[in-house]
């Protein structure tokens, strides 16, 4: 059964928007809070970053046919970490290549 969000499709990909933009306005806000000076570009780096890890997490979602709230949950938390699940995804990528060989 592939992923499906609550009765209403747009629901369930609204809540995942809803957790991703969380999570990256609340990394933002506690960067800001730890007194580490955040520019506009940076808020706008990191909110792009932090939707392609998320992206990148509904995506699994989809292949692994995820509930729609462990979905909402991952992409929230993956938008918080950003670069950090990028990086990880990028190293096992490089390390299945590399195998392969």
């Amino acid at each position: 059964m592939p992923f499906k969000p609550p009765e209403n499709e747009i629901a369930g990909y609204f809540l995942v928007c809803i957790l991703t933009i969380l999570g990256v306005l609340s990394k933002i806000a506690h960067r800001v809070m730890n007194g580490i000076p955040v520019s506009f570009w940076g808020a706008i780096c990191q909110i792009i970053i932090s939707t392609f890890a998320s992206a990148l997490i509904l995506m699994l979602a989809v292949r692994f046919q995820w509930h729609y709230t462990a979905t909402a949950a991952a992409c929230g938390i993956s938008s918080w970490s950003g670069v950090t699940i990028v990086t990880l995804f990028e190293k096992k990528l490089l390390s299945r290549l590399s195998n392969q060989h």
